[in-house]
């Protein structure tokens, strides 16, 4: 190795001088050699460049290896979270048609309400109530239409969805017996709408419970 080309600085091993080729007072021109290092020393000092040198290419390729890894990593954290978004975003259109379904469901449930509201106001209006309750008063049914029995052609009707017959219902006031339903009669076809209107305390929920009553030991 030429000695012009040790950097001493960077070298840990001790470099011995073998012999010195100049004297005090002697001229020295560019080029001249001025001592000589032993074998030895020259020979662990290559050494210990060339360890030197294999040590920073391990480092170099180790820092590059490293460097590929946290791209890798930035680039699946990358994908992960653009992932999570599309889920999320689908989430939030499933999300959102469950909803609007919902609304569609409850817009159609409210315009039913309303039409059954307006059928009802409507009977109001025109007393229909009032005169199906007087037909069934008189043995009638609701509507005008002809009482349970044989039909002109001779077919017996379809039989009516809820009867009753003679409803009595009294409760104990003191020492005596408080009417409150006296001899109801009560029927109901099928596809029916009907309504009780009478005031506040005349037997309505009474009638009701027991109708409830006997319906459920039918079907029981």
């Amino acid at each position: 190795m030429d000695a012009e080309g040790l950097e001493l600085s960077e070298l840990d091993t001790d470099l011995e001088i073998e012999e010195v080729y100049l004297a005090a007072g002697d001229e020295v021109q560019k080029g001249t050699a001025i001592l000589k290092l032993t074998d030895e020393s020259l020979q662990s000092a290559k050494d210990e460049l060339a360890s030197n040198v294999t040590t920073a290419k391990l480092a170099y390729r180790t820092g590059k290896i490293e460097y590929e890894q946290n791209v890798l990593t930035a680039e699946y954290e990358r994908q992960g979270k653009k992932l999570a978004g599309e889920q999320a975003e689908m989430v939030l259109q499933h999300t959102m048609q469950e909803l609007t379904d919902k609304l569609e469901d409850a817009k159609t449930a409210y315009e039913d309400a309303v039409s059954e509201v307006e059928e009802y106001q409507t009977a109001l209006s025109t007393d229909q109530y009032k005169a199906d309750d007087e037909n069934i008063q008189k043995g009638g049914m609701p509507g005008g239409k002809e009482p349970a029995g044989e039909r002109p052609n001779g077919e017996r009707p379809a039989p009516h969805m809820i009867k009753m017959r003679g409803i009595n219902k009294s409760y104990p006031l003191g020492n005596e017996m408080l009417p409150i339903l006296k001899d109801i009669n009560f029927t109901v076809d099928k596809g029916e709408f009907v309504a009780i209107l009478e005031p506040s305390g005349s037997g309505k929920t009474t009638l009701m419970n027991i109708m409830c009553f006997r319906i459920s030991l039918c079907r029981s």
